[in-house]
């Protein structure tokens, strides 16, 4: 007897008091309280009130009270264990829209070891499940530190903005000392070496272009300035221009943007540039700071990007939801969600292993990422459940970048370490957002909705507002 685990439950729908026994004694000897009912409206009010462990399912039962059982246990609790007890060897393939493949089977007559060993399973299930939960919750915990480390970073970042702007008003005070008394010429050698060797990487230029000044990090990233201008810096080159416009308006000017190094690899930088005016001849100019965040960057991707499939991660992408929902009804613009998940894909990790599952899920998001536009947000959002809204785009539009992503994805060919090759399909449901006001859970339920139609429809297919889509040629 397995003392470690108690008060377990086991419900048995089963029109044969012969099978009923059979299983009852073994089960008792492993702590199992036992329910068991011929009718079915009684073993599924049984169902709902003691949330079994495992469900005995006997396929003599009609066809439809059978399939009635098996749509209520995955709707309501999928994760509860369903043993099938067929009354002989010859099985039917499907019962209703639900395939045997994905259920435990027990022969009659009931062996006690085979149905010992179905225990067993199920426990070691439920622990690798709790197990999961477990490193979920830690997950959690992780993405809640870098935040609040990403939050010290953004200080940073408004800390060095202010002591650029600090410096640049310490450079005018210092210059201007200069010309009035000879003994602040220490003191300015003291300044410029500690502006030569900062790690930021420090330009001056004047009003006509040309550089009168920059520091040993700036040259050791980008050599000497450019003498047209700084547009080869920035890997988007109109950000030169823009930048200088700005400081001309409004004095100032801060942003994140890629910069290139000379030797032609990019980094992300916070820009500072301050207008500066030399207060006895009345030059003027601009004075740029650039301060690599590449760390900041790292970590504020490991807070908002799911580490397997490189997609935002569920809170994320639920934040980017709720605000672009916000706009589109500000501004009455079409927005439409899709929810879609691999179909099946417990038996691929079943079958093939959870390294083969990992390969999978990391295909499909790079399929996704590839087909959408980059206005378009995709996230993970479960196991194998993913997200993507389209702003601007209705669903009847959205739905042919889906059937591409359909298409692509049914095609690719995966392989395990044992050389097994197998196939994965995706489902895909997607809705528009109503013009009426709804809640962002209400939004998703529509896309919900669709997509459980598509499980319907027999997998592999895209509904949209709860039509299927039928996309031939894309």
């Amino acid at each position: 007897m397995d003392s470690s685990i108690t008060s377990e439950t086991v419900l048995i729908f089963d029109a044969q008091e012969s099978v009923r026994k059979e299983i009852s004694d073994v089960l008792r000897n492993h702590n199992f309280v036992i329910l068991a009912s011929t009718d079915i409206e009684e073993g599924l009010r049984f169902f709902r009130e003691a949330n079994p462990d495992i469900v005995f399912l006997d396929l003599a039962l009609p066809e439809k009270s059978v399939e009635l059982v098996l749509e209520t246990v995955a709707k309501e609790s999928p994760d509860v264990a369903v043993v099938l007890l067929p009354s002989k060897d010859t099985l039917p393939e499907t019962i209703g829209t639900f395939s045997i493949d994905a259920y435990d089977i027990l022969y009659r007559p009931i062996q006690p070891t085979m149905l010992t060993h179905l225990i067993r399973h199920n426990r070691f299930h439920t622990k690798l499940m709790e197990g999961a939960t477990s490193h979920v919750r830690y997950l959690e915990r992780r993405t809640v530190a870098l935040e609040v480390k990403i939050s010290e970073l953004e200080k940073h970042g408004a800390k060095l903005v202010r002591q650029n702007n600090e410096l640049a008003q310490s450079d005018r005070m210092v210059r201007k000392a200069i010309l009035e008394r000879e003994d602040t010429k220490k003191q300015l050698r003291i300044v410029q070496t500690a502006i030569d060797k900062a790690t930021d990487s420090i330009l001056i230029v004047k009003s006509n272009g040309i550089a009168v000044y920059f520091n040993d990090s700036f040259s050791t990233h980008f050599g000497v300035p450019p003498k047209m201008g700084l547009a080869r810096l920035f890997k988007n080159r109109e950000l030169a221009s823009v930048m200088k416009q700005h400081v001309r308006d409004h004095g100032e000017f801060t942003a994140e943007a890629p910069m290139l190094t000379r030797a032609g690899t990019d980094f992300p930088a916070l820009v500072s540039a301050n207008a500066i005016r030399d207060e006895v001849t009345g030059d003027e100019g601009i004075f740029y700071i650039f301060s690599d965040i590449t760390e900041q960057e790292k970590l504020r991707k490991e807070a908002y990007h799911d580490s397997l499939t490189e997609l935002y991660s569920r809170g994320h992408f639920l934040e980017l939801l709720q605000s672009n929902t916000s706009l589109a009804r500000r501004h009455t613009h079409p927005l439409s969600l899709c929810l879609c998940d691999l179909d099946k894909f417990k038996l691929v990790n079943d079958t093939y292993g959870h390294v083969s599952g990992d390969t999978v899920l990391s295909r499909f998001s790079r399929i996704v990422a590839d087909e959408i536009r980059s206005e378009d947000v995709a996230g993970r959002i479960g196991g194998d459940e993913f997200c993507i809204f389209f702003p601007h785009v209705p669903a009847d539009v959205a739905s042919i970048c889906l059937e591409r992503i359909r298409c692509r994805f049914e095609a690719e060919e995966f392989k395990n370490d044992a050389g097994d090759k197998f196939g994965a399909t995706a489902s895909f449901g997607i809705a528009d957002l109503p013009l009426t006001g709804v809640s962002m859970e209400q939004f998703l339920e529509l896309a919900d909705q669709s997509l459980y139609r598509a499980k319907e429809e027999g997998n592999n297919c895209t509904v949209s507002n709860m039509e299927r889509i039928e996309l031939p040629h894309v």
